[in-house]
């Protein structure tokens, strides 16, 4: 018996240690499958160490700038990429990853990017089933976009990525608490917490969103921002085959425990801010990715 119970935790071992087989020089060599397939991007992320994730994406956003192509089809590849990125992200490691999406995205694909983050995949208030209250959506966002404003500190566009980041939050809020824009620039320095909450916040709340204010201040300007309707379109199809695979993989995790993207559709919800930032991350996406609709 005790050599049977042995070789079960050696077979444990070695399992264990299988999910996070591959090393950080081979993920970059499979950088350009990643790019173009959904699929392998979430199946190397899942081999990759909470580390090297945050490394990899950054490698791959890289490759995707560097790369030739018009706005809306670089636009496109970062949304699904960085997409899949989040929501591979290992257990803890969500908000940093989040961080390197605000960190390594230019910014005119950030437009993309933040509308889709907040309408379908942090959108406080798309299942009505589940509720967070003002206090607890409020340190989430909070707590995130501290640690997306640490990662951008000395960048050259640190304030408009930082602002955008704020964006992402206020839009996905669906409006309450009122005040979450101001407690989330507090950390702004007062000549760009003046000129983000008058100027560039404002406009981009618009309907439809004018980003041209905030995109005016960065590097790039507001020359390459793309057509979001356009990007949307081309995005569709890599999404929509990214959702089928995360429907296949439901309830899958270990020990039979749904993954995290099911989670908010078990009954008898952890309250968010009992289980830390991480599984209140996990939690709020709240949209179940079959409903979405891209219009293609």
């Amino acid at each position: 018996m005790k050599t049977i119970k042995f070789f079960g935790l050696a077979v444990a071992a070695m399992l264990a240690c299988s999910a996070n087989a591959l090393s950080l020089a081979e993920a970059r060599g499979r950088i350009s499958e990643a790019i173009e397939d959904p699929a392998v991007m979430a199946a190397i992320m899942a081999e990759l160490s909470a580390e090297d994730q945050i490394t990899f994406l950054g490698d791959v956003n890289a490759a995707i700038e560097s790369m030739p192509g018009s706005s809306e089809e670089k636009s496109a590849k970062f949304l699904t990429v960085n997409r899949t990125a989040v929501k591979s992200a290992k257990p803890g490691n969500m908000a940093n990853m989040i961080a390197e999406v605000y960190a390594t995205v230019p910014p005119e694909s950030l437009t993309v990017v933040n509308e889709q983050f907040a309408e379908t995949m942090f959108n406080r208030a798309a299942d009505s089933s589940t509720t967070y209250t003002d206090e607890q959506f409020a340190a989430i966002a909070k707590a995130v976009s501290d640690k997306i404003q640490a990662r951008n500190a000395g960048s050259d566009d640190a304030a408009v990525r930082n602002t955008f980041g704020v964006l992402m939050f206020v839009r996905a809020s669906n409006g309450t608490p009122a005040n979450l824009s101001e407690t989330l620039t507090e950390g702004f320095d007062p000549a760009t917490q003046a000129q983000a909450r008058n100027e560039w916040m404002p406009a981009a709340l618009e309907t439809p969103a004018n980003y041209g204010p905030l995109l005016g201040a960065s590097e790039n300007g507001a020359e390459d921002m793309p057509d979001i309707p356009v990007v949307i379109r081309i995005a569709g199809p890599q999404i929509l085959d990214a959702m089928l695979a995360d429907l296949a993989s439901a309830g899958t995790g270990e020990g039979g425990v749904p993954t995290k993207f099911t989670e908010a559709a078990a009954p008898n919800p952890i309250p968010v801010l009992d289980q830390g930032l991480d599984r209140g991350l996990e939690r709020i996406p709240l949209m179940p990715d079959h409903v979405i609709k891209y219009p293609y």
